[in-house]
């Protein structure tokens, strides 16, 4: 099933605020301290004859099942951090509920996972005020959203939600799958809101004034500015829901647009050229900048040449095959593509 987020800023007291605040930062605290011991297992680990012994085997699914074994065995794993956390939450349960403290332990778990599997070259332990965002599991225990409130460990706080605003009305119809509560900082000043993580699809915005679907343009230099923001909500929290992330590319230093990986030269091109000239073929531009992107290293602010040739030929396949389908099908095409 789809779901999709909603976004409610908090009417805050000062008090209110000071005990979020507090909270922010004893989450902070366990995520270090879980990342610390995560740390710990996995050098005792790495230091083991036995992890040097599969380390050396093909690289194959046998390989993968004894990396298994030896992850379960030192504690590297999502369950064995949660144990780890409990007796941590139980310090702070006045303030932290123990289904929040599980999810900042699989936050922490997550974020060495990609470590582990070399996806990153270490994962950083997070400073006074960097831990800006905390969720619950569901709706039903540890921060839930109640009566139009957060209502969490004892501490209410209503949400802004104005009697105009038809678009929160009709969302908060929809059943709430678990919620996020978020520190951002704006003017000098911390603001506070909460995110609803809501099964179904978002409501369809209508102008009030013309009784229209609201439509907005999509010119813009980033494929984040292009693409429907309802389908870059919904891919971000399902990939969140899955424990994963969406990655955001810096399209300033990666110029997906003008970059041809043949002749590794940035070609600045007019709007209206729609397709890339390679001589023997071409290809459509927009596809192409997808194919790029797909090969941004790990940075994402550099293209992988290299990974670009390897994957080239099956993409220039597929482009082929999705460019004659097109060709020969009934359903309109936008006219960026060029076709």
């Amino acid at each position: 099933m789809s779901n999709f987020v909603l976004t409610l800023e908090l009417k805050t007291e000062k008090w209110q605020e000071d005990i979020l605040d507090k909270r922010f930062n004893i989450g902070r605290q366990i995520y270090n301290a879980c990342l610390g011991e995560l740390y710990k297992r996995y050098n005792t680990m790495t230091q083991r004859k036995e992890y040097n012994k599969v380390l050396e085997m093909p690289r194959d699914k046998d390989r993968n099942k004894e990396f298994n074994k030896l992850n379960k065995k030192y504690g590297l794993t999502e369950y064995s951090l949660h144990k780890y956390v409990k007796p941590m939450q139980h310090y702070f349960k006045k303030n932290i509920d123990s289904f929040t403290a599980q999810k900042i332990a699989t936050r922490a778990f997550r974020a060495f996972e990609k470590y582990m599997f070399l996806e990153s070259k270490r994962v950083y332990f997070k400073k006074y005020g960097e831990l800006n965002s905390l969720e619950g599991k569901s709706n039903g225990t540890g921060i839930k959203f109640q009566d139009n409130k957060l209502v969490w460990n004892k501490l209410e706080i209503s949400a802004i939600i104005k009697k105009s605003d038809e678009y929160a009305q009709m969302a908060l119809e929809n059943k709430i799958k678990y919620c996020r509560i978020l520190r951002k900082f704006t003017r000098d000043k911390y603001k506070y809101y909460i995110q609803l993580m809501l099964e179904g699809v978002p409501p369809i915005k209508i102008n009030k004034k013309t009784g229209k679907y609201n439509k907005k343009k999509r010119f813009g230099k980033s494929l984040a500015n292009k693409a429907p923001s309802m389908f870059l909500t919904i891919l971000d929290n399902k990939l969140k829901f899955n424990g994963e992330e969406l990655y955001k590319i810096d399209t300033w230093s990666v110029k997906a647009s003008q970059y041809n990986h043949i002749e590794d030269k940035y070609i600045k091109k007019d709007l209206n050229e729609r397709w890339n000239d390679f001589g023997d073929y071409k290809i459509q531009r927009d596809l192409y900048s997808s194919f790029l992107i797909m090969n941004v290293k790990n940075n994402l602010k550099e293209i992988d040449r290299g990974l670009c040739f390897k994957t080239f030929d099956n993409f220039k396949t597929l482009h082929d095959k999705e460019i004659e389908r097109i060709k020969h099908s009934n359903d309109k095409t936008i006219s960026s593509m060029g076709i």
